[in-house]
């Protein structure tokens, strides 16, 4: 594994909460090398997807070798669909309750250790900031209490910025 991962790897395991704030232009390596260190490092892993389908997010991680019987996925691109397996829920990114209902599952009956949010940004289209302010924070004492690595994503951009300065009080680790 690149150096780079390996460390992002000691990050990941020495802190329960991290949000991760990206340059636009490094988003999607940033991602999928997070997920490649996630799956290396942890047996159960949902990963929250905002920004690619669920079937395309999955088909990407394949062809980098990653395990995708370790993820559960929860979409919130994909229009809801029934022909999809075990492995994935649908969500709308303006339902809250529904995305609380599907992290729950994760946590409680696929019995996760480790999520990733590709894109914590887009819920501020969909939510109002304080809304979604709420929400993630009441995601993080989720994670906490069950002791699961939650790693947030941020876009690096003045509105986002300004958004996560909220959330730092929250989390342990700020990459």
């Amino acid at each position: 594994m690149k150096p780079n991962l390996v460390k992002l790897g000691r990050e990941l395991k020495e802190n329960r909460i991290v949000l991760m704030i990206v340059e636009p232009e490094d988003f999607y390596r940033k991602v999928l090398d997070t997920a490649v260190v996630l799956s290396h490092n942890f047996n159960k892993i949902c990963y929250i997807t905002i920004t690619r389908p669920y079937e395309l997010l999955k088909d990407v991680l394949i062809k980098k070798d990653v395990d995708t019987k370790k993820f559960f996925f929860i979409d919130f691109v994909t229009e809801r669909a029934s022909k999809y397996g075990e492995d994935v829920e649908f969500v709308s990114p303006n339902n809250l309750t529904d995305f609380g209902i599907a992290f729950s599952k994760a946590i409680e009956e696929i019995h996760v250790d480790s999520s990733i949010f590709d894109n914590v940004s887009p819920l501020l289209v969909y939510n109002s900031e304080n809304d979604v302010l709420k929400f993630l924070i009441s995601m993080i004492g989720r994670a906490r209490d069950n002791k699961i690595l939650l790693v947030l994503i941020l876009l690096k951009t003045e509105r986002e910025v300004n958004f996560a300065k909220e959330l730092f009080i929250f989390v342990d680790k700020v990459l």
